[in-house]
């Protein structure tokens, strides 16, 4: 029995007591999104491997243990790995050390070990110059124009203009479902998607964002729409039939053969670069996260409100929103414009 529930003068828990306990327990590991669970389990075999080597039991792990393990991290392949990816390796074992022994106090806890994080961070004081590039309207534009017509065209136009105008993150573009998407009247400036459960919505209580009609063919209805109708052929051919509950964007064989596996979120930057190479663009400026990027960012270029650009993205904090600003929003308001256009 674990250790997480502690019944004072009761010698054995009763066979229903353990069973509901032990549900309890299977059901908090529904407490982190599946993406999360699995960089967890990364980052504990990681940190598995370490201490096999110098012969340390990771589960019963020191402070100095942890603190030699942050260090290997950062002396690791010539100092390449980020400081933001040994933080989150050293969650990793956090997270399991807490889930063990919820009542100890976690190695990775010690003062040394975060002092040294802190260390490193300064270190390498890393910069946005490795940050990809946001995908803008034209870029977007430029890329659908060099979109064909065979289903993964069109899959892959519907999901580019969908990432860029709703700001999903590609876990959710990857998520949505067919009834997740709501028609409104014909005479709407727009439809509905619902985005079931994000990063910051762990809870699932789920966001409904509207995503305005733009001119053809750069309107992401017409383009679901389009798209949809080729899923539908594809599967007539095969006698299957496309479930309201599927999955939007499925993966496409090289003979336009629609599979019923979605796609996964890796494969969002795939999409994206390789539009922008048939666009002309360098591939390696942009990646998944360019279409998200591309609203906030264009988004606060056009004057749009901070707060609105927010909720948009699904950002809880509007720091967030603010950090993808990178000074475009000062030649909006013109702080210095035109300063020696008439002479001092």
């Amino acid at each position: 029995m674990t250790d997480l529930v502690q019944i004072e003068n009761v010698e054995a828990l009763t066979t229903e007591a353990e069973t509901l306990i032990q549900g309890g327990l299977e059901l908090c590991e529904e407490a982190y999104s599946a993406n999360t669970r699995r960089a967890y389990a990364s980052d504990w075999r990681a940190f598995t491997e370490f201490c096999e080597e110098f012969k340390a039991n990771p589960l019963q792990a020191s402070h100095a243990t942890v603190f030699a393990y942050a260090q290997h991290l950062a002396t690791k392949n010539d100092g390449e790995i980020k400081a933001s990816t040994i933080e989150r390796r050293l969650a990793g074992v956090r997270h399991v050390h807490l889930r063990e022994y919820p009542e100890d106090t976690p190695p990775t806890d010690h003062y040394k070990t975060r002092q040294l994080l802190r260390a490193i961070k300064r270190s390498r004081n890393e910069q946005t110059s490795n940050k990809k590039r946001a995908l803008f309207s034209s870029d977007v534009a430029s890329m659908i124009d060099h979109c064909d017509t065979t289903t993964t065209g069109l899959r892959d136009r519907a999901l580019l203009l969908l990432g860029l105008l709703g700001g999903f993150r590609r876990s959710e573009l990857v998520a949505l479902r067919w009834c997740d998407i709501e028609t409104l009247p014909t005479n709407s400036e727009g439809f509905l998607v619902r985005v079931r459960q994000s990063k910051t919505d762990q809870t699932g209580k789920g966001k409904t964002k509207a995503i305005h009609h733009q001119a053809e063919p750069y309107c992401a209805w017409s383009a679901l729409v389009e798209y949809r109708n080729a899923v539908d052929r594809s599967f007539d051919e095969r006698a299957l039939k496309r479930s309201p509950d599927s999955c939007v964007f499925l993966k496409v064989s090289r003979w336009g053969s629609v599979s019923q596996t979605p796609l996964r979120p890796a494969s969002v930057a795939l999409v994206v670069k390789k539009r922008a190479k048939a666009a002309g663009l360098d591939p390696a400026l942009f990646s998944g996260h360019s279409l998200r990027s591309g609203l906030i960012t264009e988004g606060l270029a056009r004057g749009i409100a901070l707060s609105d650009l927010a909720d948009q993205a699904g950002h809880a904090k509007l720091d967030t929103t603010r950090s993808y600003d990178q000074g475009i929003t000062g030649l909006n308001r013109g702080i210095t414009k035109g300063w020696f256009e008439g002479g001092v």
